[in-house]
């Protein structure tokens, strides 16, 4: 049974994550780090690395690896709790929509374009990257259309919560020569 950091699930815990997720009216956001137990995220990793991915191409606008999530990571995020955690963070009641593992090494990326557009609601971004140094790229950065930026700075074993609304887009950025023998992986689930 997969298990979140009980931490999470305290009521003094939970309020002062509210707090922080509403401070940016822009793009409402928080961090939760350590989000699953040791036990629970040794086993996510070690299913996330030994899943096969396909490489996804479309020069204009992405390049990474992809692959689907496995059904037991799948159940845990679809779970009745998980939903409820995520409005009491939110103060929304959402669904989960999509779920996908995407791998990014050097020279991937996503772009901005017109013809990829998201619904407005959550994103859930799980961090399973070892180590990752932000110089070289693949930080989650939200736009808002008016010049203003987000990068989302996050580690491993962390759950980012960012809720778009119709003029909130994301990309991640492009992967430099430092990330030459790295792997970026973030399983990105988005609840509408």
């Amino acid at each position: 049974m997969m298990e979140s950091n009980p931490s999470y699930l305290e009521r003094g815990t939970i309020s002062l994550v509210k707090e922080i997720y509403g401070q940016n009216k822009k793009v409402p956001s928080v961090v939760l780090y350590g989000f699953f137990t040791d036990e629970t995220y040794a086993k996510i990793k070690k299913t996330i690395y030994e899943s096969s991915k396909e490489k996804k191409l479309e020069p204009l606008q992405y390049s990474y690896k992809e692959s689907k999530v496995p059904k037991d990571i799948e159940v845990f995020f679809k779970n009745k709790n998980f939903e409820k955690l995520i409005h009491k963070i939110t103060g929304k009641t959402y669904k989960i929509d999509s779920l996908s593992i995407k791998s990014f090494t050097w020279k991937d990326y996503t772009l901005l374009h017109d013809k990829h557009h998201e619904k407005p609601g959550i994103d859930l971004i799980l961090d399973v990257t070892e180590n990752w140094d932000f110089k070289n790229g693949g930080a989650v950065v939200y736009v808002d259309g008016t010049g203003d930026y987000f990068p989302v700075i996050s580690q491993e074993n962390s759950l980012t919560i960012a809720k778009r609304n119709p003029t909130v887009h994301k990309f991640v950025k492009y992967l430099n020569n430092g990330a030459k023998n790295k792997e970026r992986t973030l399983v990105f689930i988005t609840a509408v």
